[in-house]
């Protein structure tokens, strides 16, 4: 399989996993694990890729989006996503943070979000730098990922304000705001 397949396969399965499983009428389980052989069913898949196709895409991404398991009760391949799920599924292998295990934590996105971000904040499909410590000492949960990435609900209504913002970095001319 060559790049482009790849990076084509990991898009497909990304959207799958986290948004479409659903809509697309395939079984996701309340952990997030489709079987990996109900996928290669699927119109998106059928004769386009293989499991060795995604045994390689979960084993090559460098974000480690991706979870392979075999299924305790039946022993079958399956798959889930990480975290970014749109979808409703019991992510039973978040780890709340409790204690300021990371004083920064940092957020990239466009520079055409920011004006909104700074009146609003995050909201929890967005992405800056946050101060970790005042947020938890004010309430807001985090969990790490399997794969690392630190994740919050932000508030009541989904926010992470402003407030817990240490700095702004504009990358293309370094200024902070």
């Amino acid at each position: 399989m060559n790049d482009r397949r790849e990076v084509q396969l990991s898009k497909l399965l990304s959207w799958l996993l986290r948004h479409g499983a659903n809509k697309e009428g395939l079984q996701i389980s309340n952990d997030g694990y489709i079987a990996v052989s109900e996928l290669l069913l699927h119109h998106s898949f059928r004769g386009k890729y293989n499991k060795s196709d995604i045994i390689r895409v979960v084993e090559n991404n460098s974000k480690k989006r991706f979870k392979l398991r075999q299924n305790p009760q039946n022993n079958i391949l399956e798959i889930k996503a990480n975290q970014g799920h749109s979808i409703d599924i019991n992510n039973t292998d978040l780890i709340q943070i409790l204690e300021p295990k990371y004083q920064t934590l940092v957020h990239g996105t466009y520079f055409k979000y920011w004006p909104k971000i700074k009146n609003a904040g995050l909201h929890h499909m967005s992405r800056k730098h946050i101060h970790l410590s005042k947020a938890l000492a004010d309430g807001i949960r985090f969990y790490e990922s399997e794969n690392g990435v630190v994740l919050t609900e932000g508030n009541v209504n989904g926010y992470l304000e402003p407030k817990y913002f240490s700095k702004v970095t504009i990358v293309k001319t370094g200024k902070f705001e």
